[in-house]
């Protein structure tokens, strides 16, 4: 069989042969076989947005009948209110992403706007992408960074503030087993459709080749970034500062897992809550005759600034991983 017109949504199909049958290929809503759907843990995948709505990202595969092939895919859906348990729209795919092999998306927002960055593999080589806007179809991206290998281990992350009449995105990622963490810091006016990229694959100060996973959040209409990572089995957290020359400062660093008396502390997650305060969650693994995995909870009054850190909570004793998000005085794991 064949199609009248192989690029239109509607065609007539030609059947060449007696006996030929068709057969329809479904996505199904919110449906993946992928195991890294929404993996990492340490990236954000689903927000709300100012007006109430939740938007949410995820990985599966995509049957492209031009070509034939399969290959994973950015799928996008939101709700249609603020009911999250209510409708949501269907799928949408980023148009992008069905140029390659595509995965690892992360998320964040500003005001009613979408912003994302993910993973695109071509041939040997993985492109970090930057998605001016995820709630347009027709939206503009940036590439970030060429590295070669690591495809599905780079888990960019990203996160969106606004100070004066612009938004600053500052996105990092892993770029390979023995490198160190890298970031780009992104501007763009309000108004406009241009983005500006100020700083681009700059070393993370104080990062090394042992430091993975990264984790990162931003307090809105401020400079403040809150980034943590995982090395060496431990969670490290710093506050990164830009300044009104655009440049990059450390504000504050921390070794946040120190005296968690954990063996092994590993997949960090970072949110803000009590108005700009940090939380963090991550895998705490201790070893008796075999090895528990608790979740571990930390959080701080003062914004980071300070060595007011929380005494440490912990759960369970077969934990996985842990993902945090906060509302005001509210935190979800």
């Amino acid at each position: 069989m064949d199609y009248q017109h192989r690029g239109s949504y509607e065609t007539a199909v030609v059947f060449q042969n007696a006996g030929a049958a068709a057969k329809a290929m479904y996505k199904g809503h919110f449906a993946s076989d992928k195991s890294n759907a929404y993996s990492s843990n340490s990236q954000r995948k689903l927000v709300q947005t100012n007006n109430g709505k939740y938007h949410t990202v995820y990985v599966d595969d995509f049957y492209n009948i031009l070509d034939k092939t399969t290959k994973p895919v950015i799928y996008y859906s939101k709700s249609t209110s603020s009911d999250f348990s209510g409708n949501w729209t269907d799928e949408t795919i980023y148009y992008y992403s069905t140029a390659m092999n595509a995965t690892n998306p992360s998320i964040d927002f500003y005001g009613n706007q979408v912003y994302g960055v993910f993973e695109l593999k071509g041939g040997d080589s993985t492109k970090i992408v930057f998605a001016d806007d995820y709630l347009d179809p027709a939206t503009d991206f940036t590439i970030l960074d060429v590295v070669y290998g690591n495809f599905g281990d780079c888990k960019p992350v990203i996160a969106v503030t606004k100070y004066g009449g612009y938004l600053y995105i500052l996105i990092a990622w892993k770029p390979g087993t023995n490198s160190v963490p890298k970031y780009s810091l992104l501007k763009k006016s309000v108004t406009g459709s241009s983005v500006q990229i100020l700083k681009n694959k700059i070393n993370i100060p104080n990062t090394t080749s042992a430091s993975k996973n990264l984790s990162i959040v931003v307090e809105k209409n401020s400079k403040n970034f809150h980034l943590v990572w995982e090395d060496n089995s431990n969670i490290k957290y710093q506050v990164i500062y830009y300044t009104d020359e655009d440049e990059i400062e450390i504000n504050y660093n921390k070794t946040i897992s120190s005296g968690a008396g954990y063996d092994k502390n590993r997949y960090p997650s970072i949110s803000l809550h009590k108005g700009d305060d940090p939380i963090v969650t991550w895998q705490g693994g201790e070893y008796h005759h075999g090895w528990d995995y608790y979740m571990v909870v930390r959080d701080n009054n003062n914004g980071g600034a300070s060595l007011s850190w929380h005494s440490f909570r912990s759960y369970g004793n077969d934990v996985d991983k842990s993902n945090v998000n906060s509302d005001d005085d509210i935190s979800s794991v």
